[in-house]
């Protein structure tokens, strides 16, 4: 599970660097993941690319 997440989390990623008007739309997807996943899975892949693309 987490691989899929953090593969999940590279292609959001380049999704929001190709498209920067759907920064917001991928924040808001990965929150969610976020709050539904655990927190191992969550510290590892999720919150480091949150706070990424938050930085953006």
């Amino acid at each position: 599970m987490s691989e899929r997440i953090a593969a999940l989390c590279e292609a959001l990623v380049v999704v929001a660097d190709a498209w920067p008007g759907s920064v917001g739309f991928v924040i808001s997807c990965l929150d969610v993941l976020a709050q539904q996943a655990t927190v191992e899975v969550a510290s590892k892949t999720l919150l480091p690319t949150l706070l990424e693309l938050r930085a953006k």
